[in-house]
């Protein structure tokens, strides 16, 4: 009985907890940061890890190996990989609801050759209570394909979570 509870919770988890957006980007200067998605579940991230992709095939891939076992995947969404590149983030297995990742500013901040985006990394409180499932929060942005030097990923406390660097210049 408690793993059919256990299996439906991080079923209807997986079905409740992506939250797909797909806006435009604001501004349409190189600088906007679009959100395509934030979900608690993105499959299989044992570790904290961003990843740059450049390419639609690199990106179909890790976009089915984060929804693998779901009913319903949310739709790929459009992109153009002459103009855009992805930056997936991912928090890695978490023992517990309360953990997410959010895109806290749709414009980057630039500080010579370093990008800043900025993110909000949210985690339960210690001691709090939390419902115990495992999730693995990610977040996947869409950024100008053109972006050149070092991307560092800021949390609301202006630590720095994820860097990455140097992008080619094209």
């Amino acid at each position: 009985m408690g793993a059919r509870v256990t299996l439906l919770l991080l079923a209807l988890g997986g079905l409740i907890g992506c939250n797909t957006v797909e806006e435009p980007a604001q501004g349409g200067g190189p600088t906007s940061v679009r959100q395509l998605l934030a979900s608690q579940h993105c499959g299989s991230a044992t570790i904290a890890q961003a990843t740059w992709l450049t390419d639609a095939s690199a990106f179909r891939s890790q976009w089915s190996r984060m929804h693998a076992g779901l009913v319903e995947p949310p739709a790929e969404p459009k992109l153009d990989f002459t103009r855009d590149a992805v930056l997936l983030l991912e928090m890695g297995s978490r023992p517990t609801a309360g953990f997410g990742l959010r895109l806290a500013a749709t414009q980057l901040i630039h500080d010579g050759d370093l990008q800043v985006v900025s993110i909000e990394w949210r985690e339960p409180p210690p001691g709090s209570m939390a419902a115990q499932v495992l999730t693995s929060p990610c977040l996947v942005l869409a950024l100008p394909a053109a972006m050149h030097g070092r991307i560092e990923v800021r949390d609301q406390d202006g630590d720095a979570r994820f860097a990455l660097g140097p992008r080619p210049i094209e």
